[in-house]
């Protein structure tokens, strides 16, 4: 990707997101945990490794079903409890 395509995926997102939610900062750090997954993996895997892409793909999709389905219930867990606090101001 190149720099300027990276400066307009940035640009087009600050317009769709509130302003506080993304920022220079944010980008970076996820940059930087992404980058720091990747060295770790190459670490873990000889260079002679193969895999099969779709079935990675799959079992990636998965996971991240699992994931979403998680945050959903934290989520929801959060709002009951939000809600809780709400209700005992009044």
């Amino acid at each position: 990707m190149s720099k300027q395509e990276e400066v307009s995926i940035y640009t087009e997102l600050l317009k769709k997101l509130p302003p506080t939610f993304l920022s220079g900062d944010t980008i970076n750090n996820f940059s930087l945990m992404m980058s720091s997954r990747v060295v770790k993996g190459k670490k873990e895997y000889p260079e002679s490794y193969r895999f099969d892409p779709l079935r990675e793909a799959m079992e990636e999709c998965i996971d991240l079903a699992v994931y979403a389905m998680i945050m959903y219930y934290r989520l929801a867990e959060l709002r009951r409890k939000l809600n809780e606090l709400a209700s005992k101001k009044s």
